[in-house]
């Protein structure tokens, strides 16, 4: 009991301390894609998968492209396009899919490419910002894997944050525009008056 005790205790601390950094990434961060690369790499590790990647939807909704990765090789990474509705539809409905057997699964793509990789199973949860789903942020393990309800919230909960970070970015970004804007503006009515 006293074991199980310290290890509950060791993996609340574990959560905490990566809820923390992410936080802190966030806050201190004007670099989007530097955040993105810094969770990937941060999950992978604290879910002790072989790897992760972030994918956000293009403006089509229709592709899938590649943000941030840890963990995987280049050949893996540029086996082609991942499709939106043939990869992990149900995650870009707002619903964190496992994926048991990646080489066989009928919902998936590029099945030789996973088992060249060394990837069996997959945990893909959708990223949010405001309520649309953006992108998909996917575990990938090298063994089988039963991934817990609290893994899965963990990771939920992380790509919900991603989804933070990229809407406080595109948010900083109309800003700047718009402070440009009334500066340009500024000069334009003062020469009126």
């Amino acid at each position: 009991m006293a074991i199980e005790k310290v290890r509950l205790i060791e993996k609340l601390r574990n959560t905490t301390r990566i809820f923390l950094e992410m936080a802190a990434s966030i806050a201190g961060s004007v670099d989007i894609k530097t955040t993105l690369q810094t969770l990937t790499e941060d999950v992978a590790k604290a879910i002790c998968v072989k790897g992760a990647t972030i994918r956000l939807l293009d403006e089509n909704h229709v592709t899938l492209c590649l943000a941030a990765s840890f963990g995987l090789s280049e050949k893996y990474l540029q086996k082609g396009p991942i499709s939106a509705e043939k990869s992990i539809a149900q995650a870009l409905q707002g619903k964190p899919v496992v994926v048991k057997d990646a080489a066989t699964d009928s919902g998936g793509q590029y099945h030789e490419e996973k088992k060249r990789e060394g990837i069996v199973t997959i945990l893909s949860v959708p990223i949010k910002s405001l309520e649309e789903v953006i992108g998909v942020l996917r575990l990938y393990s090298a063994t089988p894997k039963a991934s817990t309800d609290d893994e899965i919230q963990l990771v939920t909960a992380l790509a919900y944050m991603g989804g933070i970070a990229i809407q406080n970015m595109d948010l900083q970004a109309m800003l700047k525009g718009n402070i440009k804007d009334l500066r340009e503006n500024y000069w334009i009515f003062k020469s009126w008056f």
